[in-house]
C-alpha cells in the first residue's frame, strides 16, 4: 500500500488508515453485519488496496439467519431479540469462528 514521504498512509478516511495498518501487520479483516445491511462492507471495499486484507463479510439481517449462519444462540435471540448488545457480541464471535 502507498505511503507518503514520511512513511505514513495517505490522507483519507479512518477506515483507510485501519486497512493500511492491517496490511503493514499482515493481518486480515472480515465483517459480520445485521441492521447495517452490508453498509460496512460497502465502505470497506471502496478503499484502494483493501483486497490485501479484506476476507469478506456476512450480512444476516433475518433473526433466524443470525442463529443458522452466525451461530448466535437461539435462546439468546428469543430472550433478547435481534437488537441487543449481547446479541451483537454473539454475532461478532460467531462471525469470527
Amino acid at each position: 500500500m502507498e505511503t507518503d514521504a514520511h512513511g505514513r498512509p495517505p490522507v483519507g478516511s479512518p477506515a483507510a488508515g485501519v486497512v493500511h495498518r492491517l496490511a503493514q501487520r499482515h493481518e486480515t479483516l472480515a465483517t459480520v453485519e445485521s441492521l447495517t445491511g452490508g453498509l460496512l462492507a460497502t465502505g470497506i471495499v471502496e478503499i484502494a488496496g483493501v483486497s490485501a486484507v479484506y476476507r469478506g463479510g456476512l450480512v444476516v439481517y433475518d433473526t433466524e439467519l443470525k442463529a443458522q449462519l452466525a451461530g448466535v444462540p437461539a435462546d439468546l435471540l428469543a430472550a433478547r431479540g435481534a437488537v441487543d448488545p449481547d446479541v451483537a457480541v454473539a454475532l461478532a464471535e460467531g462471525g469470527r469462528e
